[in-house]
């Protein structure tokens, strides 16, 4: 019992007098009270040509990565939201399903509406079932970030050749793509 009243006074604490608390946003992730301070700026989508599709593991989870930039940066863009463009570009970064025991994690998944754009305390996956776009400036820094409104990824294949449609709304901007990544047992992740 004194473990639990110490608990709950550091949590009124936290919470008390402008907040700055810890609070649970509902998809499994937490927030500060008054808004991350390292939480970037909401923007409007732009549609860019998509140039490198990765798709690996962050954690436990199978991310997938979209974006305008080239080369091995921008291949490992999907093993964790931390990593940046290390250029100027935009990306797209979807949190797909929990890593299944295969590369080809079959079947069709919808992304979520509404996800919190304020997740520093994932290690390195976005939110579940959520779809984000970011743009990066020359310097490489993060402009802003808007999340999904609607959309889904169907993925089909196997561990050979594994064909991903990925179709995206935010708020009304259409993002739409069809890609096979090959060779998936031996790359972590796989890019194209």
């Amino acid at each position: 019992m004194k473990h639990l009243t110490s608990m709950s006074l550091l949590l009124a604490a936290c919470s008390s007098g402008g907040g700055g608390g810890l609070l649970n946003n509902g998809d499994d992730t937490v927030v500060l009270g008054d808004a991350a301070p390292n939480t970037p700026p909401t923007i409007d989508y732009q549609p860019f040509t998509t140039r490198t599709r990765g798709f690996g593991l962050a954690g436990d989870v199978h991310q997938l990565s979209l974006t305008d930039a080239v080369g091995p940066v921008a291949c490992g863009l999907s093993k964790d939201f931390n990593n940046k463009l290390g250029t100027a570009g935009h990306q797209i970064l979807m949190n797909v399903t929990h890593a299944v025991g295969t590369p080809c994690p079959t079947g069709t998944y919808s992304m979520k509406s509404g996800c919190s754009t304020s997740f520093m305390f994932n290690l390195y996956a976005v939110p579940e079932n959520c779809a984000y776009y970011r743009r990066f400036d020359t310097q490489a820094r993060e402009l802003g970030i808007v999340a999904a409104s609607a959309g889904a990824v169907t993925i089909t294949g196997n561990e050979s050749a594994c064909t991903f449609t990925v179709n995206l709304s935010f708020a009304g901007q259409a993002y739409s793509d069809t890609f096979t990544l090959t060779n998936g047992l031996v790359a972590d992740p796989w890019c194209k």
